[in-house]
């Protein structure tokens, strides 16, 4: 296993996906959030990786009230967690990680859903990451 300092970012979002899951059933003990951020070689997360958990963690109302914007009829409390969790990562880094092209994000989020999620959930993130690249970002993917 490679250390998180010489991970790819598409290896880091997976992390990141990973963390935020263990996260979501620990969230009455704030402190887990840090025992689980060491799990991958003991090594210390990436600035990228620390950026986007915390990000995520601080901006999840933000994050939801995106995806219940332009998730039609669906909402963030009855959504399959790893659609939802695979959203928030997308949706955070489209709105606060610039340096990434907001196609590359898409994309990146399309293969977490491939990879973990159900049949038809990389149709619907797809579909939402898309509604807000066109309607909130204007589909511009070179100024990001």
């Amino acid at each position: 296993m490679k250390s998180n300092e010489f991970m790819t970012r598409k290896e880091q979002r997976e992390k990141i996906l990973q963390l935020l899951y263990a996260w979501e059933y620990n969230r009455d003990d704030l402190k887990e959030i840090d025992q689980l951020k060491y799990p991958f070689n003991s090594k210390k997360l990436t600035a990228f990786m620390q950026r986007m958990i915390d990000g995520i963690i601080i901006n999840e109302a933000f994050l939801d009230e995106k995806i219940n914007l332009y998730a039609i009829n669906w909402n963030a409390e009855k959504m399959f967690m790893l659609d939802k969790l695979i959203l928030r990562l997308a949706i955070f880094e489209m709105f606060f990680i610039k340096e990434t092209p907001k196609k590359v994000i898409i994309n990146e989020a399309i293969e977490l859903a491939k990879k973990y999620s159900a049949e038809n959930s990389k149709t619907i993130i797809n579909g939402i990451l898309n509604q807000i690249f066109y309607s909130e970002m204007g589909g511009k993917n070179e100024e990001n």
